[in-house]
């Protein structure tokens, strides 16, 4: 379960990968839309990193919400520009209760319930999630929340090793490939055992979204070393 973060100093919860198998207990299942989220402040609109966004409305209660104008690039596009149109009221989702009353999840993302889910289970409402133009899910229980969406996976050669930074100082941060850094999804272990130049010209397995316009991971994760493929 990944631990919350504070935006502005607002209590924001964040999404686990579903990494296959079973799930226990009672679990609530929400459609993920592919958009920006954010939240609406009496000051204005913010990103989860703390970044100003635009054409978005304030709001006196503060609200978590996905902004999805019918895709990722026209909603990044609207959220990033000094002189678009305002974004209204039903390209918004609420995400959550708040904690000072008012709104909470916008019934557009229910989807059911399911109690001790399969596999199984979890693919197929995935699968059905996709099917009908959404991004995948968010399994739901209390503040545990889990995103399923299906990857698109590549090989792809390494270019370059980027010094990690922070937390991961003294080690790898990410490996460069043509289409992209990819940063994520690296062990402690392995981010010491590939800091260094010898892993230039290795052939890595990345999952991502799917591909930019320009060729480029959206979202990549590491998922495997591939030496069958030096």
């Amino acid at each position: 379960m990944r631990k919350p973060i504070e935006v502005r100093g607002i209590r924001v919860l964040l999404c686990e990968n579903y990494e296959g198998g079973a799930l226990r207990g009672r679990w609530q299942v929400t459609l993920k839309v592919d958009g920006v989220r954010c939240l609406l402040t009496p000051e204005g609109a913010f990103s989860r990193n703390g970044k100003p966004l635009h054409n978005l409305p304030r709001s006196k209660i503060v609200r978590d919400v996905e902004v999805f104008c019918g895709s990722f690039k026209e909603t990044i596009s609207r959220v990033k520009s000094h002189e678009g149109e305002p974004i209204g009221e039903e390209h918004l989702y609420d995400l959550r209760e708040h904690l000072d009353g008012g709104r909470i999840q916008d019934e557009r993302l229910h989807v059911t319930w399911i109690d001790n889910p399969s596999e199984a289970d979890i693919i197929a409402q995935r699968d059905k999630a996709i099917e009908a133009g959404h991004e995948g899910l968010v399994l739901r229980q209390g503040d545990h929340w889990i995103k399923v969406k299906r990857l698109e996976t590549y090989d792809v050669l390494v270019t370059g090793v980027v010094a990690g930074l922070g937390k991961h100082e003294g080690r790898m941060g990410a490996l460069a490939t043509a289409r992209g850094n990819v940063g994520t999804g690296f062990s402690d272990r392995e981010r010491e055992e590939f800091n260094h130049d010898g892993m230039i010209g290795r052939m890595i397995e990345v999952a991502c979204m799917e591909l930019t316009e320009s060729d480029q991971f959206r979202h990549p994760r590491f998922v495997a070393l591939r030496t069958d493929k030096e």
